[in-house]
Protein backbone atom coordinates (compact mmCIF):
# COMPACT_ATOMS: atom_id res chain seq x y z
CA UNK A 1 0.00 0.00 0.00
CA UNK A 2 1.71 3.55 -1.02
CA UNK A 3 0.14 6.70 0.28
CA UNK A 4 2.05 8.22 -2.83
CA UNK A 5 4.64 10.62 -0.70
CA UNK A 6 6.70 7.26 0.43
CA UNK A 7 8.00 4.51 -0.85
CA UNK A 8 6.21 1.12 0.58
CA UNK A 9 9.83 0.33 1.82
CA UNK A 10 10.14 3.40 3.82
CA UNK A 11 6.92 2.49 4.94
CA UNK A 12 7.36 -0.92 6.25
CA UNK A 13 11.12 0.18 7.46
CA UNK A 14 9.10 2.80 10.02
CA UNK A 15 7.01 0.13 10.85
CA UNK A 16 9.84 -2.19 11.82
CA UNK A 17 11.22 0.66 13.81
CA UNK A 18 8.73 1.44 16.13
CA UNK A 19 8.09 -2.47 16.68
CA UNK A 20 10.77 -2.75 17.17
CA UNK A 21 11.25 0.12 20.20
CA UNK A 22 7.84 -1.53 21.38
CA UNK A 23 9.27 -4.65 21.69
CA UNK A 24 12.06 -3.17 23.90
CA UNK A 25 10.46 -0.83 26.21
CA UNK A 26 7.31 -2.82 26.51
CA UNK A 27 6.68 -3.90 29.99
CA UNK A 28 3.58 -7.04 30.57
CA UNK A 29 1.47 -6.08 33.78
CA UNK A 30 1.56 -9.17 36.37
CA UNK A 31 -0.11 -12.07 35.67
CA UNK A 32 -2.58 -12.92 37.77
CA UNK A 33 -1.33 -15.25 40.88
CA UNK A 34 -4.50 -17.64 39.64
CA UNK A 35 -3.75 -17.96 36.41
CA UNK A 36 -0.21 -18.29 37.13
CA UNK A 37 -1.32 -21.30 39.95
CA UNK A 38 -3.27 -22.64 36.86
CA UNK A 39 -0.48 -22.86 34.52
CA UNK A 40 2.02 -24.44 36.47
CA UNK A 41 -0.66 -27.24 37.54
CA UNK A 42 -1.15 -27.33 33.52
CA UNK A 43 2.74 -28.02 33.25
CA UNK A 44 3.05 -30.10 35.89
CA UNK A 45 -0.10 -32.73 34.62
CA UNK A 46 1.98 -32.63 31.11
CA UNK A 47 5.22 -33.30 32.83
CA UNK A 48 3.77 -36.05 34.90
CA UNK A 49 2.31 -37.35 31.59
CA UNK A 50 5.38 -37.07 29.30
CA UNK A 51 8.46 -38.02 31.07
CA UNK A 52 11.66 -36.56 29.85
CA UNK A 53 13.25 -39.33 28.37
CA UNK A 54 17.41 -39.42 29.00
CA UNK A 55 19.84 -41.11 26.57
Amino acid sequence: MNSGSLPDEDLIEHIENDIQQLAQTHVAEALDPAIAAEIQAIQDRFRETHPVETV
